[in-house]
């Protein structure tokens, strides 16, 4: 890449890096506030816990971890969860989840199968053994430490939510890009959405079927599907939104691996690459490897008009020949 544009392209990256982590930044502040962590931990602090057993080993608290926390002398029900509490309160489970720094999800999969009163027990218990865990090998143990911990999980699911935001930003907006395109020059035959498996997965698909028959499929693998009136997969591309740098190559693998099933299905498949980052070597990367037919800089695509219009009417015009 010429100096020249190499600046330029730096620039651009730069400036849309700014932006888009004061779009981070609003994020972390709106949703470590919704989620009222202070407030959690006066509901827990509340909790009537007289009556509560604490003795049964069903509970998953290791006896190394309950004489610790008794050592420094917390209250049990401040650091590990009873399924009674739970059944009363279940929206406490939370309290007790970022306490182990788990994800809701990753508790969704430590109890799969587990169901009703069975279900709630076990939760308890999962959370419980991981707490144990973090007792028992903490050398300066407290509460106000662990309660680091929640804060640092809630930051973790943020930061999820962020790069999942990315990646969905990006596609939604090469779906409007493309719809807009074909929609001014009327040759949009009809627009449909629905949920399908996809490698074990529900999935939405966002199809939109052109005039001449062809169809443009918006899903997860390749991200833009173009098919020919036969059902043929014409074209696939893959779009990654994201402008860290360090990620490039990770990317783009993930990216070469849609594309190699792509030209699985058809060897003639045009495949095309939008990302908002490329490094030298994943250039270099990609040149090696021949599976990509076309790049293309989504920023540029968002910020010039001129390569934007390249860029589709290479799509409609050439490819599909809808124009």
């Amino acid at each position: 890449m010429p100096d020249k544009e190499r600046s330029r392209t730096d620039e651009a990256l730069r400036s849309a890096l700014g932006k888009a982590y004061a779009s981070r930044t609003r994020l972390f502040y709106s949703e470590v506030q919704k989620q009222r962590l202070q407030d959690l931990c006066a509901r827990v602090k509340s909790l009537r816990a007289e009556g509560l057993s604490w003795d049964e080993p069903s509970l998953g608290i290791s006896k190394e971890a309950r004489a610790r926390v008794a050592e420094v002398r917390i209250p049990l029900h401040l650091v590990f969860c009873h399924p009674e509490a739970l059944s009363n309160e279940p929206g406490l489970l939370r309290y007790y989840r970022l306490l182990a720094a788990l994800s809701d999800k990753g508790l969704g999969q430590l109890v799969s199968g587990f169901r009703g009163a069975e279900r709630v027990a076990a939760k308890a218990r999962a959370v419980n053994a991981l707490i144990s865990t973090v007792v028992q090998e903490t050398p300066r143990f407290s509460l106000e430490a662990m309660r680091d911990i929640m804060l640092a999980e809630v930051g973790s699911g943020i930061q999820g939510t962020w790069v999942n935001l990315i990646g969905k930003g990006a596609a939604q907006r090469v779906r409007d890009m493309f719809e807009q395109y074909a929609s001014a020059r009327e040759v949009i035959g009809s627009v449909s959405k629905e949920k399908v498996v996809q490698a074990g997965k529900k999935v939405t698909l966002h199809t939109i079927g052109l005039r001449n028959g062809w169809r443009m499929v918006f899903a997860p693998e390749p991200d833009i599907g173009i098919y020919d009136p036969r059902g043929v997969l014409q074209c696939a591309i893959e779009i990654k939104g994201s402008m860290d740098k360090a990620g490039a190559q990770t990317r783009y693998g993930e990216a070469k691996k849609s594309f190699a099933k792509a030209l699985r299905l058809n060897p003639r498949c045009e495949t095309i690459y939008l990302a908002s980052c490329f490094t030298d070597a994943v250039v270099e990367q990609i040149k090696a490897d021949g599976q990509v037919r076309k790049t293309y800089n989504l920023i540029e695509l968002y910020d010039d008009p001129v390569k934007r219009d390249a860029f589709l009417r290479e799509i409609f015009q050439y490819l599909i020949r809808v124009i």
